[in-house]
């Protein structure tokens, strides 16, 4: 994983998206380390999130 890292985060965000580059912690870990949530870590490593809705409901979501 290679991320384009946000300059305007603070050291220990850019800390945690390194150690998690690395692979040497989770993604929720590194979010705990940066202060944030998941969604607010893979925010500032770059990654776009497409929210995603599953239709549990659907006759057609059931084959």
């Amino acid at each position: 994983m290679s991320a384009q890292i946000d300059p305007s985060l603070d050291a220990p965000a850019r800390v945690a998206v390194r150690l998690l580059e690395a692979d040497h912690i989770s993604l929720g870990r590194a979010a705990e380390l940066a202060g944030t949530d998941v969604r607010g870590m893979l925010d500032a490593m770059g990654y776009d999130l497409v929210p995603v809705v599953i239709d549990t409901e659907s006759e057609d979501s059931a084959a």
